[in-house]
């Protein structure tokens, strides 16, 4: 190789030394885990892999997780009626979900309302209401942020013809 091929060889890993090391040291963009409803409201419970990791980490292969489902769902209720109030006694947890997120894992826990008879008989109004919880390994609870719907914007323009 000539020395012009080995400068720019050179410089072209040094480029990629650095981009790597930007790239390692840029946070993660958060992700929306989990989307809710509450009466007018729109819930969204967005993470990072700041707030989900460095906590208990644990071999999913070789151990039960150092939080229990139980002890999960318990946390998340009494974060559920400080929220809802009165409401909370009409959801059921619907789903509890174990979520890896590179080398740490967090639980999903989503309560609904639970619907009876008298919410299809034709004279009840019904909404579901369904509202998401994040628990991490050593407990910590990461609540959805209430976000207000939008109404639809009507769209300007002519009638089709027809």
């Amino acid at each position: 190789m000539t020395g012009l091929r080995v400068t720019i060889v050179m410089r072209f890993v040094a480029l990629l030394s650095l981009l790597a090391a930007v790239a390692a040291a840029s946070p993660a963009p958060p992700w929306l885990a989990a989307q809710g409803y509450w009466k007018e409201d729109k819930y969204e419970l967005w993470l990072s892999i700041e707030e989900t990791g460095g906590r208990l980490d644990w071999d999913a292969d070789k151990e039960d997780p150092p939080l229990g489902v139980k002890a999960a769902i318990g946390i998340a209720r009494n974060a559920l009626q400080r929220i809802v109030g009165e409401d909370s006694q009409s959801m059921i947890c619907h789903e509890i979900e174990l979520q890896p997120r590179g080398t740490h894992s967090y639980y999903i826990v989503t309560f609904v309302t639970a619907p009876t008879t008298a919410d299809f008989d034709g004279k009840s109004s019904f909404s579901i209401t369904v509202m998401p919880f994040a628990v991490l390994m050593d407990g910590t609870l990461r609540l959805p942020k209430k976000k207000p719907i939008q109404p639809a914007q009507p769209t300007r323009g002519k009638a089709p013809r027809g």
